[in-house]
């Protein structure tokens, strides 16, 4: 069974980027089921879904023959932040996240290649100077 636990209780974290990069990326991965291929498409599909539209609407002047801009790329940024802002009202988040939303997706890119990283340079995650195995 699932219940939204949201205002059960309340903790701040992190402090800082980089204990909020490394507690994160020492998750991120064992959230994809330790498959770097799972996370690669994650983050591809993120990317594509919340920060292509954008990209669309700032350079697609540039395509003298690109149809439907801005139209397209408005309403795709549009149904983004509404998704992300339904998520949020269902969860009792803050519902100005939603707008934030491609800031968040690049930030969790940096961090899914920090966990790349490790996983390549040490064999796992780092956490308080060890490295974490499966």
């Amino acid at each position: 069974r699932l219940a939204n636990g949201a205002n059960l209780l309340e903790a701040r974290m992190y402090e800082d980027w980089p204990t909020t990069r490394n507690g994160y990326a020492k998750n991120i991965l064992a959230g994809h089921g330790n498959s770097l291929v799972f996370l690669a498409l994650s983050t591809i599909f993120h990317l594509l879904i919340f920060v292509g539209p954008w990209l669309w609407l700032l350079f697609g002047w540039l395509d003298q023959n690109s149809h439907g801009w801005p139209y397209w790329p408005l309403m795709l940024i549009l149904l983004g932040i509404t998704t992300r802002g339904l998520t949020a009202l269902a969860t009792r988040q803050r519902l100005l996240d939603a707008l934030f939303m491609p800031i968040s997706v690049l930030l969790m890119t940096r961090i899914a290649l920090h966990a790349v990283w490790w996983q390549w340079q040490y064999g796992g995650p780092q956490w308080k100077g060890r490295t974490i195995h499966e």
